[in-house]
């Protein structure tokens, strides 16, 4: 008798836990919804606004909205951050054929679909895709490039953890440069050893697929 009640404490306790964590990943999952749909609003106020907008004059009177994948928790992971001992400037090429010197301010590694990469990480140097001029980057291509997102590759926004070297990596939040809807600017084009081996559907479509 004994024994079955204890055992019985044990199930309890387990499903209890098991519910838990539920509930805590179905509110994480939630909150990260929000966060990202805000993180589009304020792309498609960006667009509106001629003072900021890569659109033509008459592309900003027909524009309603940017094209993205759905929203998936999934490609919200966790990395680690590794700065480099000295900020290197590297000559990344330009979708005109051109050059342009960004720093270098390290690393990040990361697990995604079961393998893991590494991909550096860059200050965005008054790129006009950011508001935020120290905003860092992530210069990136994937299996989509080209085809459903735009040929260059696209840029993921990152923050350098405060402290530690923990990171959120999510690609939901990943945008297209510029030159994807102007082609009157230039790009930066994801550097050879910022590819990532599959398609990576999440974040920003290419302009056309509206």
């Amino acid at each position: 008798m004994k024994k079955a009640i204890f055992l019985s404490v044990i199930i309890t306790g387990l499903v209890f836990s098991q519910n838990l964590r539920s509930q805590v990943n179905d509110q994480a999952i939630i909150t990260h919804k929000s966060e990202v749909e805000n993180f589009r609003n304020a792309k498609n106020q960006q667009f509106i606004n001629p003072d900021s907008s890569p659109l033509t004059s008459e592309q900003i009177g027909k524009f309603r909205t940017l094209t993205y994948f759905p929203i998936d928790y999934k490609y919200r992971v966790d990395g680690k951050f590794v700065m480099a001992e000295t900020e290197t400037r590297e000559n990344l090429n330009l979708s005109d054929g051109g050059k342009i010197e960004l720093i270098k301010v390290g690393s990040v590694t990361f697990k995604l679909e079961g393998r893991y990469y590494e991909l550096a990480v860059y200050r965005n140097n008054n790129l006009p895709e950011f508001a935020d001029k120290s905003q860092l980057f992530i210069p990136f291509s994937d299996k989509t490039t080209g085809n459903e997102t735009a040929a260059g590759g696209r840029y993921l926004p990152v923050n350098a953890p405060a402290e530690g070297n923990n990171i959120v990596i999510d690609f939901n939040k990943a945008i297209n440069p510029f030159g994807a809807y102007n082609g009157q600017q230039s790009t930066v084009l994801a550097p050879p050893g910022n590819g990532i081996g599959f398609s990576v559907v999440s974040g920003e479509r290419k302009y056309e697929d509206r």
